[in-house]
């Protein structure tokens, strides 16, 4: 069972005659598009939506049909949700896919490390999986060696990233 507990999102009709509305389900979403018309008395057809609160987000709901957002938001947990923004700061949403199964065919082959402090412990986390050999001879020495250099020359012609979001710092890679 998901964590999610809500998400509310809002339909902005293109149809500058007609009113937008406010839904939480994709159920509450279609019973309230097949009522809503405009000044005119014509069906709205198109919508624009905008993420408003809740879980997921604006990114998400652009780069997926509503239906595959609403499976995504309500089936997955809130750690699985959150990892997408990241990836696509990574690697962009060109890279990712436009459904839930791409997507988390990505999210299974990501390897994340974060650090709430700084760019330089980061490099320690990732030094300790990737080269535990030189991170067992700094032992004691720690204090002296620059990590977040280390770091930056360990990704270069590595498929990795490192993004800085919501005070943290992530290293995010992605096995060719």
């Amino acid at each position: 069972m998901s964590e999610i507990t809500f998400v509310t999102l809002h339909a902005q009709p293109y149809d500058i005659e007609a009113r937008g509305f406010y839904f939480k389900t994709l159920e509450e979403y279609k019973e309230k598009a097949a009522k809503n018309f405009n000044s005119y008395g014509g069906i709205v057809e198109e919508y624009e939506f905008q993420f408003i609160d809740g879980e997921g987000s604006q990114e998400l709901l652009d780069h997926l049909s509503l239906e595959d957002f609403f499976e995504i938001v309500e089936t997955w947990k809130t750690e699985k949700v959150e990892k997408i923004d990241l990836l696509a700061e990574a690697v962009g949403w060109h890279h990712i896919g436009n459904t839930p199964d791409d997507i988390e065919d990505k999210l299974d082959s990501m390897i994340v490390f974060s650090s709430s402090h700084n760019k330089d412990d980061l490099g320690m986390e990732v030094m300790a999986e990737y080269d535990s050999e030189l991170y067992a001879r700094l032992e004691g020495v720690s204090h002296l060696f620059d990590f977040e250099r280390w770091l930056d020359e360990f990704m270069t012609g590595n498929s990795a990233s490192v993004i800085y979001k919501d005070g943290k710092h992530y290293y995010i890679e992605l096995p060719e």
